[in-house]
């Protein structure tokens, strides 16, 4: 049995976009960012491949002092300045550094 997260995650170390892979592999684009994200998670996948660095600190920032870690909040905060996956892909990062501690 094919791991989906895997196989996505070599089709992007391979050079294809977030798009690429989900219509090469006939999903969504949210669920490859699904996969990628898992591996930002495990400190696999460098988050600056998604997010700037400008961007990681204010998403940083706003997490730190929002009471609730909701995209959807965030999203709302951020409106049209940041991405739903610059969100996911940010708050995964924050995770996976503070599991790390």
């Amino acid at each position: 049995r094919v791991d989906s997260k895997k196989l996505s995650l070599e089709m992007f170390h391979s050079g294809k976009s977030l798009v690429e892979i989900a219509r090469d592999r006939g999903f969504a684009k949210t669920t490859i960012e699904g996969h990628l994200v898992h591996y930002v998670g495990l400190g696999k996948l460098e988050v600056s491949l998604f997010v700037t660095e400008e961007k990681l600190r204010k998403i940083s920032s706003y997490l730190e002092s929002a009471d609730t870690r909701s995209l959807g909040e965030a999203k709302a905060f951020f409106g049209d300045d940041m991405s739903y996956t610059e969100l996911r892909f940010g708050l995964k990062y924050l995770e996976f550094l503070e599991n790390k501690n």
